[in-house]
């Protein structure tokens, strides 16, 4: 392998980094989202305890 094929395939790391940390940081916000709404949407949809667990994680 040449030296300019080994360049090209290390990419920008900060880049990279960037990206999958905003990926780990989408999942928290949608989750607290979600759990702060939970007792209005058990309200409006009359659900029981176990389905709003399942709306939670699945």
């Amino acid at each position: 392998m040449s030296v300019a094929v080994a360049h090209r395939r290390q990419g920008r790391p900060a880049v990279t980094l960037v990206a999958v940390l905003l990926g780990f940081l989408t999942l928290p916000m949608l989750m607290s989202g979600t759990t702060v709404a939970l007792p209005r949407i058990g309200a409006d949809l009359h659900a029981t305890g176990p389905a709003l667990q399942w709306m939670l994680v699945g």
